[in-house]
C-alpha cells in the first residue's frame, strides 16, 4: 500500500473513531492496573488522553480495527476506473468474496485463541479488515494472532449533551441591544426563498431600498434580478440564471426567516 492509500486509511480510521462515539463508551485506550501504558499507544496520544487511560482497568472493552493485509478495493481499481465501477466488477466481486475469506480466517484463529469479543464492521474499500471490541488485557494476544497485519485501538470521545432552548428563543430583545434592524439589508445566497411564506408579510416602516431605488440598480447595472417587496428588496437565482427564487428545498426560506422572517 502505498503513503497516499494509507494515509486514506488512517482518514478512514479517524472518521469511524469519530462516529462511534455515539454506540460505544465514552472513553478507549486503557492502560494496564499499576497504570502502565504500552509505549505504541502511548506514541500516538496526547498527555491529557494518557492521564485518562491510566484510570481505566484492564477488563474494561475497547474498540479496535484489525487489518488483515495490505490489499483493497481502492488499490486495485487503479487509476483506470472509478472504486464504485471496479467493487461491482467481475474483478472486484472476486477482490471482496477473496478479502472476505481471509477475514473469516483471522476471526476464526481469534475465536480458537479463546479471545472474547463482539464483531463491527468489515472493510473492504480502503482496507481489507474488520472492527471489534474486546477487553483491553486481550490487546497483545490479539496483534500476536498469525494473519493479522496490525491493531489499531480507536479513541473515544464523549458525546455533547443536548440543551433545550427556551421555548421563545426566536425572539431577539433589541430593546436591551439597541438593535430593530431598521434599514439594515442581509444577503443570503442559499437554495431560494418562498417570499410568499407569512413569515415574510410583515413589512418594516423603514427599508434600506425602496421599490423605484432597487428598480434603477437594476436598470443601471443591467441586473437579470427583480424587486420582490419591502423584506425581499432584490432576489436572482445564480444557479438558473433566472429571477424565479421559489425553491424546490427550503433551507433557503429557513435561513431567510431566521434573519428577516417574523411569524408565529
Amino acid at each position: 500500500m502505498n503513503i497516499a492509500k494509507k494515509a486514506s486509511t488512517l482518514t478512514l480510521l479517524i472518521v469511524l473513531s469519530l462516529v462511534m462515539i455515539f454506540t460505544i463508551n465514552n472513553s478507549a485506550l486503557y492502560a494496564n492496573g499499576n497504570g502502565v501504558v504500552p509505549t505504541s499507544i502511548e506514541s500516538a496520544l496526547t498527555s491529557q488522553i494518557v492521564k485518562e487511560v491510566d484510570q481505566k482497568t484492564i477488563d474494561e472493552i475497547i474498540q479496535v480495527f484489525v487489518i488483515v493485509d495490505d490489499r483493497s478495493l481502492i488499490d486495485e481499481s487503479g487509476s483506470e476506473s472509478s472504486i464504485r465501477d471496479y467493487s461491482i466488477s467481475d474483478k472486484g466481486l472476486s477482490l471482496r468474496r477473496s478479502m472476505c475469506k481471509s477475514q473469516d480466517s483471522v476471526l476464526a484463529l481469534i475465536t480458537n485463541e479463546g479471545l472474547q469479543y463482539e464483531m463491527g464492521y468489515n472493510y473492504y474499500t480502503l482496507f481489507n479488515g474488520f472492527s471489534l471490541k474486546i477487553r483491553y488485557c486481550d490487546l497483545d494476544s490479539l496483534r500476536g494472532i498469525k494473519g493479522i497485519s496490525e491493531v489499531i485501538v480507536s479513541d473515544y470521545y464523549t458525546a455533547p449533551s443536548a440543551e433545550e432552548a427556551e421555548a421563545n428563543a426566536k425572539n431577539f430583545n433589541y430593546s436591551i441591544e439597541g438593535y430593530d434592524g431598521s434599514g439594515m439589508s442581509i444577503a443570503v445566497l442559499d437554495t431560494g426563498v418562498n417570499y410568499n411564506h407569512t413569515a415574510f408579510s410583515s413589512y418594516p416602516d423603514y427599508v434600506a431600498y425602496t421599490n423605484k431605488q432597487v428598480e434603477e440598480y437594476i436598470e443601471k447595472n443591467e441586473l437579470q434580478g427583480k424587486y420582490i417587496n419591502e423584506k425581499v428588496p432584490y432576489a436572482y437565482d445564480y444557479a438558473d440564471y433566472d429571477d424565479d427564487v421559489i425553491p424546490s428545498i427550503y433551507h433557503g426560506t429557513h435561513v431567510s426567516g431566521i434573519c428577516v422572517g417574523n411569524d408565529d
